[in-house]
């Protein structure tokens, strides 16, 4: 099963002169599919803050990195439903299943965004509220979650993974329609065999895909370079 590796990769210590002393060493978050690390395929990854990377670039750019494996079960990443902080494996399952901020139009980097709990968790009883568990955790940039918690706009998601928020006025908005469930399959939450809406979800992401690929590729044709 696909796992995603997030990794920082630490730059040389030492500068070559005594007594300069190391400097910062940058980190970087990168997704990307285990069997694609292996050599097992060739499947693109995703770097934090700027996009979709090729494997060769991946494979290059994790060999010094520290890893960190997930796993995609989401059953043992849920077992503290009750607990107001999610684990650092559930906080990684989540940002790498969205990639960037959920809220419609932002595409802040991830592994800078807050967990927001979609239904909120109740402190006094928190059997009854909004439990920590992948379904009901999203990551929002530090803006938009105060616009979510402080505003009137709502928001909702379902037990595939999908999020939806509805502004003050009373209009509907999709969350980020390519995600990590996108590029990473094995992202995807358990659904039972028999789930009443799976065929119908299925297919209308399968046109979404389908129709932005013919999109990009009509304007690809219309628009060659030089532009």
């Amino acid at each position: 099963a696909p796992a995603a590796d997030r990794s920082r990769r630490h730059s040389i210590d030492g500068c070559g002169v005594d007594g300069c002393g190391s400097g910062a060493r940058p980190v970087f978050h990168i997704v990307v599919n285990l069997s694609t690390l292996l050599g097992l395929d060739n499947d693109p990854g995703f770097l934090d803050g700027h996009g979709i990377i090729d494997a060769a670039t991946l494979r290059t750019m994790v060999v010094e990195a520290e890893r960190s494996y997930l796993n995609t079960h989401t059953k043992q990443a849920d077992r503290q439903p009750t607990r107001y902080t999610p684990s650092k494996k559930l906080i990684n399952l989540v940002k790498a299943g969205e990639l960037c901020c959920t809220f419609p139009g932002c595409n802040s980097p991830v592994w800078k965004a807050d967990i927001d709990h979609t239904t909120p968790f109740d402190h006094r009883n928190p059997t009854q509220g909004g439990q920590t568990v992948l379904t009901n955790l999203k990551p929002l940039c530090r803006f938009h979650h105060r616009i979510k918690t402080f505003t009137s706009w709502q928001d909702y998601q379902d037990d595939l993974g999908h999020g939806w928020f509805q502004s003050p006025t009373g209009h509907e908005f999709h969350a980020a329609f390519f995600t990590g469930r996108t590029l990473f399959p094995g992202l995807i939450p358990h659904r039972d065999p028999d789930h009443p809406a799976r065929a119908s979800l299925d297919t209308a992401r399968q046109k979404r895909i389908t129709k932005l690929a013919d999109d990009q590729r009509k304007w690809d044709e219309a628009n060659p370079p030089p532009f």
